[in-house]
């Protein structure tokens, strides 16, 4: 359960950290920011699908209890 929490933690800081470093001079100058909020925002819908996935191919016996 904790590395769970430790990839969604690890995931999101690597989004922030790509927003924050598409506004920097080095990147605005090579015309490359859309490109780095385009990474991010894929970053930030991976674990989303991921969990739209599971969630959509459990078993149909299953039931809360074993979601948690």
């Amino acid at each position: 359960m904790v590395s769970f929490y430790v990839t969604l933690f690890l995931i999101f800081d690597t989004t922030i950290f790509l927003f924050f470093l598409s506004g920097s001079s080095k990147i605005k100058t090579k015309n490359l920011s859309l490109i780095m909020i385009c990474l991010g925002i894929n970053l930030l819908t991976s674990p989303m699908a991921l969990f739209i996935g599971v969630v959509a191919t459990d078993s149909p016996y299953s039931t809360t209890l074993d979601f948690f």
